[in-house]
């Protein structure tokens, strides 16, 4: 397990193997723009923060 952490945003636990142990890769450039097309989220609307600052917020 590799856990990349941060005391203002959480954790990020991500599980990882031997690469002798793992699956071909076999997704490519193709197969990724098309996941990225149809998963990507909007961008989300750029508000007025205290202070006067920018901050994005999430709904």
């Amino acid at each position: 397990m590799v856990t990349i952490r941060s005391k203002h945003l959480g954790a990020l636990v991500n599980e990882v193997g031997a690469i002798e142990t793992l699956p071909a890769w076999s997704f490519g450039i193709r197969q990724l723009f098309e996941y990225l097309h149809t998963h990507t989220v909007p961008p989300l609307p750029v508000t007025t923060g205290v202070g006067g600052g920018l901050l994005e917020s999430r709904v």
